[in-house]
Order: structure tokens, then C-alpha cells, then sequence
């Protein structure tokens, strides 16, 4: 079983001709709503490429929490770990996309502040399990899930996003930190490297784990201990790269789940998030498996 511990949102998208500079105004085009959140779009990447995925997180009692919640349940995702409170509204994010696929993102966090990590207690998970967490929700309570997850013999897995530091008792409970180049260097901080190549290996040296870093077009890496692997990118015309890093994570984990070796599910992974560039939206974008497979 694949567990997400995340942020759950409601994405509200315009489409534009280019992204405003600070005191800009700008005309858009087509806008739509659709499901997001790090943690649901992981979730929905890692249930359309055929792993069974339990969604743990918060949302508002409010009338945008159905959109998320729907949208999970269709994929086949487990919500029953996901609660409303009162307190808080929905997750909210609003962004923007320019002719050329790039975005802009601002997020209203919302219910996922109240995120509680106590529902992993009890779920019975084990050594053949995976966590996948991110940075959208209370960081305590993330470290708590950490916690409860290796303590059960759980496979942990860290997507840095947004940026943020982490601290070392926290990596010391990750099996595979995921993160971009700009979420690298925040978790690397005092480290010394010269290249992306050298900061993956050094974070993997440093916190005795596998990073794993997205470049975009140019793939990914992973580094552990002295093993480097690298795997290109699909090549695609972009229409919108929102959600891409999440596609990449939930694809990689459940291939991983599925028993693929790092390098193969890498290569899953990087196909996954391609071809999420190619259809507006985050959730709305993810491949099913057969589509993956298809280009293997």
C-alpha cells in the first residue's frame, strides 16, 4: 500500500498570453477549476499508474472539498483518512499559464495547516509499505508521519516542495528525498558542491539515503552513496507543466511499489510526468498506466 500524508486543494487556473511582473495587470483567457494539492496530485499519479494509494490530509467543510475528494475516490484512491474540519477552509491555489506551458502558483493552505498525522497510527502499516509526504502541510506533522512510518518498517519518501530546510532528524527517517534543483540546494544548505551531481551526492552521503533530482527536460538523477544513474526526459511540447514533479513521484513510487529496480522506475517516472505537460490542469493530466507503458 502506498500512503500519502498531504495537502489536498482546489486549483483555480487562468491561461495567459505571459506571466504578469510584479505591478502588472494582464488579460487572461480560458480559466478552469479542477483537484490539486502536492499530496492528492501525488496520490493521483500513483493510483492511475496502478498502485493502491490510502490519502491521508484535511479539508475544509465547505463546498470545495468535494472536488478533491471526488476526484481521488474516481481514481480509485482510499479517502476515508481524509477528514473535514471546521476551523478552516479548503486549499485553495491560483494559477496562471503562459503560452508556453510555464506557471506561476500561489497557495492558500487552509485546512491543510490542521493536517494530523494520528490516523497513521492505527492503519497496520508495514515493511512492504511506502510514505510519500511533501512540505504543504504543518511541518511537526509531517515529522510525526515520519515518525510513525519507520517505527512500522516503512519505506519514507520526502518531496521538498515548496522549499524548505529540513532538519537532520528528519532526513535521518527519509529513504529517498525528491527534490528539484532550486528544493536541493535549500536542503543542502552548508554542504559543499560544485553541480547538481555533487549536491545529490553529498546529501546522499551526508543522511545515508537515495535524492533523487528532477531536471525538467533534462530528466532525472539519483544519487546513493557512490552509485549515480541518470535517465532522460520524454521529449514533448509543454502546454502546461503544472503537477509534472508530482506525476514524477507518484509514478516513481508505484513503480517502485510494483517491484521495479530505482532506474527503471525512474524511467516510468520520467514518461509520467511528460506526458502530464501535454493537458492543461495537474490531476486532470496523469497517464494511466497502459499510456506509460506504451512508451517504455
Amino acid at each position: 500500500m502506498i500512503y500519502v500524508f498531504g495537502s489536498l486543494n482546489v486549483d483555480f487556473f487562468m491561461q495567459v498570453e505571459k506571466l504578469p511582473a510584479p505591478g502588472e495587470t494582464v488579460i487572461g483567457g480560458d480559466y478552469f477549476t479542477a483537484p490539486g494539492g502536492k499530496g492528492a496530485n501525488q496520490a493521483a499519479a500513483a493510483a492511475r499508474s496502478g498502485g493502491a494509494v490510502a490519502m491521508y490530509g484535511a479539508v475544509g467543510d465547505d463546498q470545495w472539498a468535494a472536488t478533491p475528494l471526488t476526484a481521488l475516490a474516481d481514481y480509485g484512491v482510499d479517502v476515508t483518512g481524509v477528514y473535514r474540519t471546521r476551523d478552516a477552509g479548503t486549499g485553495y491555489a491560483s494559477i496562471m499559464i503562459d503560452a508556453h506551458g510555464e506557471n506561476t502558483i500561489a497557495v492558500a493552505s487552509g485546512a491543510n495547516l490542521k493536517a494530523s498525522a494520528d490516523g497513521l497510527k492505527d492503519v497496520g502499516m508495514g515493511a512492504a509499505d511506502y510514505l510519500i509526504l511533501q512540505m504543504e502541510v504543518d511541518v511537526a506533522a509531517n515529522w510525526q508521519a515520519l515518525e510513525i512510518a519507520k517505527a512500522a518498517g516503512v519505506t519514507t519518501i520526502l518531496n521538498v516542495a515548496p522549499a524548505a530546510p529540513v532538519p537532520d532528524t528528519a532526513l535521518a527517517l527519509v529513504d529517498y528525498l525528491v527534490v528539484n534543483e532550486i528544493e536541493a540546494r535549500t536542503v543542502a544548505q552548508a554542504l559543499a558542491a560544485d553541480n547538481i551531481e555533487d549536491m545529490a551526492s553529498a546529501l546522499s552521503k551526508a543522511h545515508d539515503l537515495t535524492t533523487i533530482v528532477t531536471l525538467g527536460s533534462d530528466g532525472a538523477l539519483a544519487t546513493s552513496g557512490d552509485e549515480i544513474i541518470r535517465v532522460p526526459a520524454l521529449p514533448v511540447t509543454a502546454v502546461d507543466t503544472t503537477g509534472a514533479g508530482d506525476a514524477f513521484i507518484g509514478t516513481l513510487v508505484a513503480a517502485m511499489a510494483d517491484g521495479l529496480p530505482l532506474e527503471a522506475a525512474m524511467k516510468r517516472a520520467c514518461i509520467g510526468a511528460a506526458l502530464a505537460c501535454t493537458k492543461p490542469g495537474a490531476m486532470p493530466s496523469y497517464a494511466s498506466l497502459e499510456e506509460i507503458l506504451a512508451l517504455t
